[in-house]
C-alpha cells in the first residue's frame, strides 16, 4: 500500500480537530470518507478484470547470462477505473507497479538477466489491482492469454566438459542421414584440405606454416567416410543446466573427431563440425527444460545420458 498508514493518520487528527471545534462537520467528513473509501473499493472490485497485459520480447535470442530487453503495457478495457495494477514475476523476483491513472495504456521497459539455458518463459505469476486510496488490493480473475507470456531463447553457455571420459563412436554409420565425404578436422596429413580455424577446433589439426602464410589460422581436414555418431539424450524434464552441459559434451565429442546427435523429447539435432555446432546451440536455445515437468523419462538408448538434475551416464560400447 501506498503510504496508508500515514493518510489514515493524518486523516485520523483532522477528524479528531474537526469534532472538538464543530461535531456536526466533523460527523459530515466522517461520512465523506467512509463514502469515498466505499467508492474506491467499490470501482476497484468492479474493474479489476478490465484490463489486458501484453508482454513482448524485444531481445531475440541472448546468451546465458545476458540480459533480456521486455516490453511490458497494459491496457484498460471498457469501464475500467484502476489506477494502478501490480504485476508480480515471482521466479524473477520483479515487482512492476504500472500506474493507469488519467491514462488508459501505460508501457514499461524491463532488464532481466536470462540465468537458464533454452527457451524461457517471463510470465506474471501474480497480478493486483489496487484502489485509488490504497486501501485494497485485488487479485485479478481472469483467463491468462498468450499475450501475458514472453518466451526468450537463450544460448547454452560455453563451458568446459567435466564429465566422465567421452570416447566418440568409430563405428561405420548405418543412418541415412550420415553424408559420405563430411570434411572433418584430424590430425593433418601432407596434402589434406584446409579451411580458416572455427572455434571449437582442436588445436593439433592447425597447419601453422600455412597459417603464417596466409596470415590466418588454417585447420587441416579429412574427408571421413561417415561414422556413427555419438547419441546425448537428455531426459524430458530436465533442469536447464542440461542445455549446458549437452552443448559442452557435443563440442569435446567433435573436438576428438566424432559427431553427435542431441536428442531431447520428440527433437534431435546432429552436429559434426565447428559450424553445425553452433546451429545446434540454436537448436537448444528453442528447447523448453522445466525442472518441474512430470513426465516420465523416455528410454530412447544413448551413449551419453542425462538425467534431470545434470547427472552424466556413459554407457560402456
Amino acid at each position: 500500500m501506498r503510504h496508508t498508514a500515514g493518510y489514515i493518520q493524518a486523516i485520523g487528527f483532522a477528524v479528531l480537530f474537526m469534532l472538538y471545534i464543530n461535531g456536526s462537520i466533523g460527523w459530515a467528513i466522517i461520512y465523506a470518507i467512509i463514502g469515498a473509501v466505499l467508492a474506491s473499493v467499490i470501482s476497484c472490485a468492479a474493474s479489476r478484470n478490465r484490463f489486458s497485459v501484453e508482454i513482448k520480447n524485444l531481445s531475440g535470442s541472448v546468451c546465458n547470462g545476458e540480459n533480456a530487453e521486455i516490453l511490458v503495457t497494459v491496457r484498460k478495457t471498457g469501464a475500467c477505473f484502476l489506477p494502478y495494477i501490480m504485476l508480480y514475476f515471482e521466479d524473477r523476483k520483479l515487482m512492476l507497479d504500472m500506474p493507469l491513472l488519467f491514462k488508459k495504456e501505460c508501457s514499461c521497459n524491463v532488464s532481466i538477466e536470462m540465468s537458464d539455458s533454452g527457451l524461457c518463459e517471463i510470465r506474471p505469476s501474480h497480478i493486483w489491482a489496487e484502489d485509488f486510496l490504497s486501501i485494497v488490493r485485488l487479485n485479478a480473475i481472469k483467463p491468462l492469454t498468450s499475450t501475458e507470456s514472453a518466451f526468450v531463447p537463450v544460448l547454452p553457455a560455453y563451458i568446459d566438459y567435466n564429465g566422465p571420459e567421452i570416447h566418440p563412436n568409430t563405428l561405420p554409420s548405418e543412418s541415412e542421414e550420415t553424408e559420405d565425404g563430411v570434411m572433418s578436422p584430424t590430425n593433418g596429413l601432407p596434402g589434406c584440405e584446409h579451411r580458416p580455424y572455427s572455434y571449437g577446433d582442436p588445436l593439433r589439426s592447425i597447419n601453422y606454416k600455412l597459417s603464417a602464410k596466409r596470415g590466418e589460422l588454417m585447420v587441416r581436414l579429412y574427408e571421413s567416410g561417415g561414422c556413427a555418431e555419438t547419441i546425448v539424450r537428455i531426459d524430458r524434464g530436465a533442469k536447464p543446466c542440461c542445455a549446458d552441459i549437452a552443448f559442452a559434451a557435443a563440442r569435446e565429442i567433435i573436438c576428438r573427431g566424432g559427431s553427435v546427435r542431441v536428442i531431447h523429447g520428440d527433437g534431435s539435432f546432429c552436429a559434426n563440425t565447428p559450424q553445425t555446432v553452433e546451429r545446434l546451440r540454436e537448436w537448444l536455445s528453442n528447447e523448453s527444460f522445466r525442472s518441474d515437468s512430470a513426465e516420465v523419462p523416455e528410454s530412447v538408448p544413448a551413449d551419453i545420458a542425462l538425467s534431470l538434475d545434470g547427472q552424466i551416464t556413459v554407457s560402456a560400447r
